[in-house]
């Protein structure tokens, strides 16, 4: 480059490309305010043209760094796992790309929190969010959020059976059912399949009355089918086998319970597969009333508990009244034992009778003993059965009568009113059982006879023509009625009644 002394010329020569290099110019020889903005372009510069060793940049420049906005090099972090705490200034915008996560094995956080935290979804179309409440997805549409998942229902326990010709009740467990359910009952060869809508009591509990299309036509030992769809469409089943039930009495059903009443010796037939813990009521016959101001009957033996049934013939007996007195001195006869299997209740014991033998007999409740001016006492009564009848009444000027039965809640009662004793309401179903017969009293006393106990016990009467008295009722163990006295030989007693056995259980 030519250099002037004195005055340049007018007009300088252009310098052609290459013509001024680095060894031809002082370093900061050209300065920002020299050059015009735009005045050096890329095209106006070669490649290599300015060196690294003319940038003030720091650090090293090569193929794992970048030149940063405060003109230094940064290395790059190629390891993103390592950086724990990444942050977003802004929405991250894919820039049309799509994001492939498939080759991680674990799994991909999305935002959650409660129905209540929920955003609005008109400003969220298009977003998802795990909502904690319900466990589920939802996606907002723009107008609601909708779940992206069905609730998965799990049927985790089945419990209760369907049996043939009887209204029974299943409970159904697991998790998902919601606030309605569908339940399913198919089996295909006796061409069933009917549904039920049901509200559960629970998210997680159900429970569903067998219909009568499904009882009325299955197959004993044939399998069910039970299926449950939630709202969602999430359905899971359980099978349950068909069970015929026992057989024998007179067979009813009422609150929850199915009863075999047995008012005759029979047999209670329980098929294969069934099971179940029973309530039973076994009463024997009651005894007959005494002769002549005669004790009332005792009443049957009154036994009741629980008993488990499985597969089985137990054989039923019906303890026979025993019957009333007709002859002087001697007592009226002890009612029959009832038996259901291993279960005995003893008869109820005889009333005595003026003259002779005047105590009662013992039974399951004893009998009353007759009218004697030494106040002869009653039978006495079989423990966890029954209680003793009552003793004679002697009380002067007419005024005197037989000792009333006992009854499975009380002992006989002993005045010119001998009333037998009450028997028991067996289930608080309302019905009593096993009352004692109430003791026959001379007409001159002016009564009418002692009150059977509650429970089948009978009247005792006041005369020869046994006015008033009446026999236990039939099927209650209820002892009988004495026999009056108004001259001669004085009125016969009255027979007891019949024993019963009866056997219910759930289903």
């Amino acid at each position: 480059m030519a250099s002037y002394v004195g005055n340049p010329p007018a007009q300088v020569i252009q310098l052609q490309d290459n013509e001024v290099t680095t060894s031809k110019i002082l370093d900061d020889a050209v300065t920002t305010p020299k050059v015009n903005d735009d005045a050096v372009t890329a095209d106006k510069i070669s490649d290599g043209a300015v060196s690294l060793a003319k940038l003030s940049a720091t650090g090293t420049k090569d193929n794992t760094t970048f030149l940063r906005g405060d003109n230094s090099f940064q290395v790059v972090n190629t390891d993103l796992v390592s950086d724990t705490s990444p942050q977003l200034g802004g929405n991250l915008d894919g820039n049309g790309n799509t994001i492939d996560l498939t080759a991680n094995t674990t799994s991909f956080g999305v935002p959650s929190g409660t129905t209540a935290q929920q955003p609005t979804a008109a400003s969220n179309e298009g977003h998802i969010r795990y909502d904690t409440d319900e466990n589920v997805i939802y996606y907002s549409d723009g107008v609601s959020w909708k779940k992206l998942t069905s609730v998965v229902v799990q049927f985790s326990s089945l419990s209760g059976n369907i049996y043939v010709d009887a209204a029974s009740t299943l409970t159904l467990t697991g998790t998902g059912f919601g606030t309605s359910i569908t339940v399913n009952f198919t089996q295909s060869s006796d061409a069933i399949d009917e549904d039920v809508s049901v509200t559960p009591a629970s998210d997680t509990s159900a429970t569903v009355t067998v219909p009568s299309a499904v009882y009325n036509n299955v197959t004993a030992g044939n399998v069910v089918t039970v299926t449950i769809t939630n709202s969602d469409g999430s359905s899971a089943s359980k099978t349950t086998t068909a069970l015929a039930l026992p057989t024998g009495g007179t067979i009813t059903s009422a609150g929850g319970y199915r009863y075999h009443t047995f008012n005759s010796s029979s047999s209670l037939v329980v098929p294969s597969g069934f099971t179940a813990t029973a309530d039973y009521l076994v009463v024997a016959g009651g005894g007959g009333g005494g002769k002549l101001d005669g004790g009332g009957g005792g009443a049957g033996g009154y036994r009741a508990s629980t008993y488990s049934l499985s597969a089985n013939t137990y054989t039923v007996t019906i303890g026979a009244a025993g019957t009333g007195s007709s002859t002087q001195g001697v007592r009226g006869t002890n009612g029959g034992n009832s038996v259901f299997d291993t279960i005995t209740s003893i008869g109820g014991g005889g009333g005595g009778s003026h003259t002779g033998t005047e105590t009662g007999a013992s039974g399951g409740s004893g009998g009353g003993a007759s009218h004697n001016n030494s106040s002869v006492s009653g039978g006495a009564g079989t423990a966890g059965q029954g209680f003793a009848g009552g003793a004679g009444y002697a009380g002067g000027g007419g005024v005197n009568a037989g000792g009333g039965g006992g009854g499975a809640a009380e002992i006989g009662n002993t005045d010119g009113r001998s009333h037998g004793g009450d028997g028991l309401d067996w289930q608080s179903l309302g019905t009593y059982y096993a009352g004692g017969g109430g003791g026959g009293q001379e007409q001159s006393g002016g009564y009418s006879g002692g009150d059977g106990g509650l429970g089948g016990g009978g009247h005792g009467s006041s005369n020869n023509a046994g006015a008033n008295g009446t026999a236990g009722t039939t099927n209650t163990g209820g002892g009988g009625g004495g026999g009056g006295y108004d001259s001669g030989s004085g009125g016969n007693g009255f027979a007891g009644g019949s024993g019963i056995v009866i056997i219910r259980y759930a289903i």
